[in-house]
């Protein structure tokens, strides 16, 4: 016989043996995702392992990597600007340079022009000078001449101005500028990989909401737990072997009935719990597990699921609505490999950790009672 016939014979058998003669009470699917949600394929299918949250951690890498890129590029035009900019303070101070030699040329020029131009003047005062004492003693010769002579012919002598010229040489200063080279930097392109392989590991998860559906795993109304399902992917041999050697052993998991506290936020107390089963049997299957002993639950519980080692029981398609909490501390929530289930009784635990566009794909066949 089916397997899902042997389990909903069970389930029957549960309700004959819960309620009395003559009552009424609905069978509910708590956690079971309407048909206008995206597919809830567990995400196993040949590829590369991978851990829990790595999707959510491989969009925190490609959103780091953007702001890399970024900074890059602002720092890549801060050093054009700043080679672009030192580039005119060299011309600038060429053409300073260029200027200074100019006028310090034509001041040497000037200087040694008016040097000699003095030079030449006192040469000529002092034969003026002589030439007049000359015709003055003649003159007092020709008054005093007994023969009275004729006053001597006057002699003229021809003035001389010297003319100097100097020429100042001035050599243009040049400079060489070259280009600052841009700086090559290298990125490390992630591989083209198929699709990983991700499972949960060592917590217990609690699905707070898909899509437009907030808090899918609630109670709603009093009752008993009879029976929970969950959907597995299909890792492969190799993968199965990573993951038993990896996070504790086999595929194994469980429910648990959390009861939500409001100091601190996201705090749950752990009110009851299943049998952990092993899994691998039912790899690639939807399969439900009927309860040996039924769950009493009131309105208001949540239904988590418990995973000591490791399952295939993760959906990912969704979009950032969609979301699901974890046991983990804050700070660890991309360490996989520490155990952090909920399996103490009556323990208060703060799931800190949040992970989005993914579904844990498990629910859980609840009994109303009337």
């Amino acid at each position: 016989m089916p397997r899902r016939a042997l389990t909903a014979i069970a389930c029957l058998a549960a309700l004959a043996t819960l309620l009395p003669a003559g009552a009424s009470a609905t069978i509910a699917e708590v956690g079971a995702i309407q048909p206008t949600a995206p597919p809830s394929v567990p995400s196993c299918t040949a590829g590369p392992m991978g851990a829990v949250g790595l999707a959510m951690e491989r969009e925190k890498t490609e959103e780091e990597e953007a702001k890399a890129r970024e900074q890059k590029e602002k720092e890549k035009k801060e050093r054009e600007a700043k080679a672009k900019k030192e580039k005119k303070e060299r011309e600038s101070k060429a053409r300073a340079k260029h200027k200074g030699k100019g006028k310090k040329g034509r001041a040497k020029k000037h200087k040694a022009t008016g040097h000699k131009a003095s030079a030449g003047s006192g040469r000529r005062r002092a034969r003026k000078a002589a030439f007049s004492h000359r015709r003055l003693r003649a003159s007092r010769r020709d008054e005093h001449s007994v023969f009275g002579r004729a006053a001597a012919a006057a002699q003229t002598a021809p003035s001389t101005t010297t003319t100097t010229t100097t020429t100042t040489g001035v050599e243009e200063g040049k400079t060489k500028s070259g280009e600052v080279p841009a700086k090559t930097t290298g990125e490390e392109a992630a591989g083209a990989e198929e699709a990983p392989c991700l499972a949960v590991s060592r917590t217990t998860g609690l699905q707070v909401r898909v899509g437009t559906m907030a808090e899918p795993l609630v109670i709603p109304k009093n009752g008993r737990i009879v029976a929970w399902t969950l959907q597995l992917g299909r890792p492969t041999p190799a993968q199965i072997k990573f993951f038993n050697a990896n996070e504790g052993g086999q595929a194994e998991a469980g429910i648990a009935i959390l009861q939500p506290k409001k100091h601190p936020a996201s705090t749950y107390k752990l009110i009851a719990q299943s049998q952990v089963l092993k899994v691998e049997a039912f790899f690639g299957l939807t399969a439900q597990f009927p309860l040996s002993r039924t769950i009493k639950v009131k309105k208001g519980d949540l239904v988590a699921l418990t995973v000591p080692t490791w399952v295939p029981a993760l959906a990912l398609g969704f979009g950032k609505e969609t979301s699901w909490l974890s046991s983990r501390q804050k700070g660890q929530c991309s360490v996989t490999n520490a155990q952090t289930a909920q399996t103490e009784l009556k323990s208060l635990v703060q799931y800190s950790c949040s992970y989005q566009t993914a579904r844990l794909t498990y629910s859980a066949t609840l009994i109303s009672t009337p």
